[in-house]
C-alpha cells in the first residue's frame, strides 16, 4: 500500500488552496492549486456537490484529495493534513440545505 504525503502548516504551498466539499455521506476535502480553484469548483457543483474554498486554519486534521501532483483535474493522491485520519466529517445543519 502506498504511503500517504502528509501536509501540515510548515509544508503546504501557498500557492495551494484547500476546498470543503459537501456529499450526502458527510463533509471532505480536496487540496487544489489557487489557479485550478474555479474550475474544480464548477466541476464540483455541476456533479452535485457543493464546494466552498477554506482557509486552511480551518481544516481538521483528515485525510483528503490532494490535485496539486496530478496530470488532470480528475485524478488525485490521498493524502493528510495534521496527520489526520478521518476522511469524512458530519454535516452541519446549514450543509443540509445545499444537498441537492
Amino acid at each position: 500500500m502506498e504511503e500517504l504525503v502528509s501536509f501540515d502548516p510548515n509544508t503546504l504551498c501557498p500557492d495551494h488552496r484547500f476546498l470543503r466539499v459537501i456529499c450526502a455521506e458527510g463533509v471532505f476535502y480536496d487540496l487544489v492549486p489557487k489557479w485550478r480553484v474555479r474550475e474544480h469548483l464548477f466541476r464540483l457543483q455541476n456533479s452535485g456537490f457543493p464546494a466552498q474554498s477554506i482557509h486552511r486554519a480551518k481544516v481538521p486534521p483528515c485525510k483528503f484529495r490532494d490535485f496539486t501532483e496530478a496530470d488532470g483535474p480528475g485524478v488525485y493522491r490521498e493524502a493528510q493534513w495534521k496527520n489526520g485520519a478521518t476522511f469524512h466529517f458530519p454535516l452541519h445543519p446549514e450543509d443540509h440545505a445545499l444537498l441537492p
